[in-house]
């Protein structure tokens, strides 16, 4: 990747700042709560589907803008509910993925499976993909089906892998978060060893943009969506980095989630798995490590990246589209 000259990564700097984009908000009508997290009915009719987001990020990246919704687009497909995690509690603190996926996700789908008299289809991002997975297997009477987007599977892979472990070698009594939770900037100072130089590179492109086009207003509302992250439980946080990214369990069979293992081999639902071919944060290899054990899976492998795959400017044809075909087959 050619050097970007510091001043018009400053420039570009400068004219985020200034821009007037409102930061997005999760719109939705509150269903019901699950100690801090909601239920929220986004619109649409038909046929459930529940998004479940990841955990470490606010939950409006899928209705990001009018034009790049995810949302927006699956309400032509069914009646679109989401699990918005909220911010960590004591009960997440304290119980980790067992309070996540056994208290929050699966009687919230249990709640939508009665109401609408019709089991949800699951879709799960990134992180909420492996909870959606988790709630699945556990639970296969509350869920028609399952779409996996951007969801690691194999560890091995992950960049993210060797500065986590680095960052929990040599403290095997301490505690990875304080007060309950890991602080925020060290979430984001992780993500950040990922690519330090794209960074630099889409500030320096962003300086060149028309700052009233949808590429620049779709610019801003995703570094927006960036800065505004949550703190992760610090029970979820220790679980993950021990569990996923050290021990690698869910692609060796060895992760269980309350004493149940949860292995993909026994789902006989349809499974769609998107596993973006220039992903960085959740490597293709990572995400299709996953397919060999399900027995009714389509693969679908966009040319974008973690976050484009879901509102850039290709997602409506890449991603939307093909996810609406083969949400048809639970009509």
């Amino acid at each position: 990747r050619a050097s970007v000259p510091l001043e018009r990564f400053v420039a570009g700097v400068r004219a985020y700042w200034h821009h007037p984009l409102p930061r997005p908000t999760l719109g939705g009508r509150p269903v019901a709560t699950f100690g801090g997290t909601r239920l929220l009915d986004l619109g649409g009719a038909g046929r459930p589907i529940l998004l479940v987001p990841s955990l470490i990020n606010r939950s409006y990246i899928l209705d990001l803008l009018p034009e790049r919704s995810l949302v927006r687009a699956l309400a032509q497909d069914g009646r679109v509910l989401l699990l918005d995690w909220g911010l960590p509690d004591a009960a997440t603190g304290r119980d980790g993925l067992v309070e996540c996926v056994v208290r929050r996700l699966e009687p919230a789908a249990d709640l939508v499976a009665r109401r609408c008299r019709r089991r949800p289809v699951l879709i799960g991002y990134c992180m909420g993909g492996l909870l959606a997975l988790a709630a699945a297997v556990r639970r296969p009477d509350l869920v028609a089906g399952l779409a996996l987007l951007a969801t690691p599977w194999d560890f091995r892979t992950s960049a993210l892998r060797a500065p986590l472990t680095r960052l929990v070698a040599g403290r095997p009594q301490a505690p990875l978060g304080t007060r309950g939770v890991v602080p925020r900037a060290l979430v984001d100072l992780l993500f950040a060893t990922v690519e330090p130089e794209g960074v630099i590179a889409k500030y320096g492109a962003f300086a060149g943009l028309d700052p009233d086009s949808l590429r620049a207003r779709t610019f801003v509302a995703i570094e927006d969506w960036l800065s505004d992250g949550v703190p992760v439980p610090a029970a979820v946080g220790e679980e993950c980095v021990e569990a996923w990214y050290r021990r690698t369990l869910p692609a060796l069979g060895g992760w269980r989630l309350d004493g149940v293992p949860i292995r993909p081999e026994g789902l006989r639902m349809p499974v769609l798995v998107a596993a973006p071919r220039h992903d960085r944060i959740v490597p293709r290899a990572s995400a299709l490590a996953v397919v060999p054990a399900l027995r009714d899976v389509e693969v679908l492998e966009p040319e974008s990246g973690h976050v484009g795959m879901i509102v850039g400017a290709a997602a409506p044809a890449t991603l939307w589209a093909p996810l609406s075909a083969w949400l048809r087959r639970f009509a």
